[in-house]
């Protein structure tokens, strides 16, 4: 039995370097944004958790994080239904390679 050659996987070593780096960057961003109060680009106060408190504590503001939570997960669904009928459905006929596009 011939050895199977895995070195084929060190070509795509740094592709997931680069997408896990871009992925990683806006993500930190992002989380440093959601605790502090930027007041002044000279002037940031720590916040914490206070403002996720207050918005769990707020009716209206409650409401609309689980409304926009419910809309992303309607197209989320509707994505995943639209992707699951991209099959091939076409028969191939005598003679012809099956052709789907």
């Amino acid at each position: 039995m011939k050895p199977v050659n895995q070195k084929a996987w060190l070509l795509i070593l740094p592709v997931v370097i680069c997408v896990a780096f871009s992925a990683i960057l806006p993500l930190m961003t992002v989380v440093n944004y959601s605790v502090q109060d930027i007041i002044s680009p000279e002037r940031r106060v720590f916040v914490g958790t206070e403002w996720f408190k207050s918005v769990m504590r707020d009716e209206e503001l409650l409401d609309a994080l689980l409304r926009q939570i419910g809309f992303s997960l309607a197209v989320l669904a509707v994505e995943i239904r639209w992707a699951s009928r991209w099959r091939c459905r076409c028969r191939p006929r005598a003679g012809r390679p099956r052709r789907c596009w």
